[in-house]
Order: C-alpha cells, then sequence, then structure tokens
C-alpha cells in the first residue's frame, strides 16, 4: 500500500445557525446588507445560503473553501482576512467591524458547524 491523496474534492463548511427570539431580522439585515457586499468587495467565494422551510435552524450557510483543508490550519483564514478588510473599509474602521461581527454573534441562540465535502468527478 502506498499513501494517496485524495483529489477531485471541493470542501466547504457548512454553518447552521439559530437566532434568539426576534433577532433574525436584524441578522439578515446585517447579512444581506454588510456581510454579503463586503464578501463581494474582498472578492473572495460567496456562500450559499439558505432559509429552512423546516427544522430547527433559521439560516444554512455553506462557505467554500477556496484553499481546501487546509485552511483549517488557520485561525484566520486568507478569505476572512480579506472580508474583514473590505467589511473595516466600507464601516469606516476595523473597530467598528469588529462591533458589527460582536452585535450579530449577540444575536445568535445557537449555531453547529460541519465540514463536508463533494466529489468534482
Amino acid at each position: 500500500m502506498t499513501a494517496t491523496k485524495q483529489t477531485n474534492v471541493r470542501y466547504a463548511m457548512v454553518n447552521m445557525t439559530k437566532f434568539k427570539p426576534g433577532a433574525a431580522r436584524r441578522a439578515n439585515e446585517t447579512i444581506s446588507k454588510t456581510f454579503m457586499p463586503s464578501a463581494k468587495a474582498a472578492g473572495i467565494p460567496m456562500p450559499s445560503t439558505y432559509h429552512p422551510q423546516t427544522g430547527e435552524w433559521d439560516v444554512i450557510a455553506i462557505f467554500p473553501m477556496a484553499d481546501g483543508i487546509s485552511e483549517l490550519e488557520y485561525s484566520m483564514t486568507p478569505s476572512d482576512a480579506k472580508w474583514l478588510a473590505a467589511m473595516s473599509k466600507s464601516l469606516g474602521g476595523q473597530d467598528k467591524a469588529m462591533a458589527l461581527i460582536d452585535e450579530y454573534n449577540g444575536l445568535i441562540e445557537t449555531n453547529d458547524r460541519m465540514l463536508v465535502h463533494e466529489h468534482t468527478d
């Protein structure tokens, strides 16, 4: 037997979020008016976002991992750094961007993440 690296796969991080009662509207506004435009401005891969009709989650976002599974080695990925820089620029400073992230995180009741992959061939 020889070691072989898996090829023809794409990795993504699936983030499932449930907001505190009454917080979903503000959270979705933050996502659509600030988080998504900042991702577009940064030129990073856009997540696929779903709003479940059933189940416990308010939003499920699938974030492509541009650098594959090696992104797990970062405390802040290159894509995250570009996103934060773009959001900081649009909001007038990193302190304002971090305050908005803290506010958004305060709207979350619970969340869960899972690493997934898809076969590309």
